[in-house]
């Protein structure tokens, strides 16, 4: 409790004395810290979005705006699995922000190849001509051609996201950003969303899964006197 010395100590001891691994994780003091990835372990990618957007501050069930960034969370998560990348908070936070753009040219760049076969950009050149972007002309090409020949409901998702009106789609996750700040900001992104190619951070990283399959003991501490939404955020 508090950050009680004695209590972390005796911890210790006792996870010695017993033959198990002691883990510690502590936001206010990030050297001493192993990282971990909330989001490493599910079963459906759905999950992801749960557990993000069940942060969010809501007035019930129903909640446009909560709804709103699970849908705009799940689908980011989504389009990342489909291109073989791990989603993470920092991962989602950014393509939130900014936009979920370079997954979306990805994307249909795969989905092109796979439905139209390799000689498909010639069949885009005549799309690009007529539209503002590379990614537009994209776009224009699969709503017109692709979803006809064979649909994909994560790359429909991503489109509707990419339409939408800029100004509504900021309103809607005016609640979203802050979070994902909290939990992305300064040491909490590296402890948070681990970055194993990062070779010069020596601190260990773990999930869920590894530490209990391990037997190990995890010590969560929140600092929640120093921060208390911050602390609420990371022990829900």
């Amino acid at each position: 409790p508090k950050g009680d010395k004695d209590w972390e100590m005796r911890m210790r001891k006792e996870c010695t004395q017993a033959g198990r691994e002691f883990l510690y994780f502590h936001p206010a003091f990030p050297s001493k810290s192993v990282r971990l990835n909330p989001l490493k372990n599910w079963h459906n990618p759905t999950e992801i979005a749960t557990r993000i957007a069940q942060l969010l501050p809501s007035e019930g069930g129903g909640d446009a705006f909560v709804q709103f960034a699970w849908m705009t969370i799940d689908r980011i998560v989504n389009g990342l699995l489909i291109l073989g990348i791990r989603p993470d908070i920092q991962k989602i936070k950014h393509y939130t922000e900014a936009g979920v753009d370079e997954i979306l040219d990805r994307l249909l760049d795969k989905y092109f190849l796979a439905v139209f076969g390799a000689d498909w950009e010639k069949k885009l050149a005549a799309y690009t001509a007529k539209s503002p972007s590379r990614l537009h002309g994209k776009v224009t090409m699969y709503v017109q051609e692709g979803r006809r020949l064979q649909g994909n409901e994560v790359v429909d998702g991503l489109i509707n996201t990419f339409t939408h009106d800029k100004e509504h789609f900021g309103k809607m996750i005016l609640s979203l950003l802050p979070l994902l700040q909290m939990l992305t900001s300064g040491e909490m992104g590296e402890l948070l969303s681990p970055d194993a190619t990062n070779l010069n951070d020596k601190r260990p990283i773990y999930d869920m899964e590894k530490i209990v399959r391990g037997g190990k003991v995890l010590y969560v501490g929140l600092d929640s006197l120093s921060n208390k939404q911050v602390g609420s955020a990371i022990g829900s």
